[in-house]
This record gives structure tokens, C-alpha cells and sequence, in this order.
């Protein structure tokens, strides 16, 4: 009896860490942030220049106000 449970104890022990190394990930690293004021100035000037953009489009296309929203947020962020 000792021996059966002894030998289950460790067969789920070594399932449970084959199963933690298989689908253990790594983090990707965080991208380098700006430094200086005029790295951030020009970062913001992008991203507003972008916005401005996404939203001159999405009013040519008369997209009213929730998909008008989702349709910016996917233009600025395209996956």
C-alpha cells in the first residue's frame, strides 16, 4: 500500500512539472522608454498626428459614435 501511494505521489509530481516546464513562457522585454523631453514630444506628436488621421477617416466614412470609437482604436492599434 505504502509502496502504491509512494509511486502515485511521485508520478504527479513529475507530471506537474513537465507540465509547468512545457508551458512555462518567457516575457518579452520592455521596449527601451524615450529619455529625453524631445524623444516623448515627438512620440506624442506622432501619435496625435495619427489619431488625427484615423478620425478624418472615420468621419468620411459617417461612422457614428460607438463605431466611429472601435474604428479609431483599431486604426491606431492594427494587429
Amino acid at each position: 500500500m505504502f509502496r502504491t501511494t509512494s509511486a502515485v505521489t511521485a508520478f504527479c509530481l513529475a507530471l506537474s512539472l513537465a507540465t509547468s516546464i512545457a508551458f512555462a513562457q518567457t516575457a518579452a522585454p520592455k521596449p527601451a522608454k524615450p529619455r529625453s523631453p524631445g524623444e516623448m514630444a515627438a512620440i506624442d506628436l506622432d501619435k496625435n498626428e495619427k489619431r488625427a488621421r484615423c478620425s478624418s477617416e472615420a468621419k468620411a466614412k459617417k461612422l457614428h459614435f460607438l463605431k466611429r470609437r472601435n474604428f479609431i482604436r483599431d486604426c491606431m492599434n492594427p494587429h
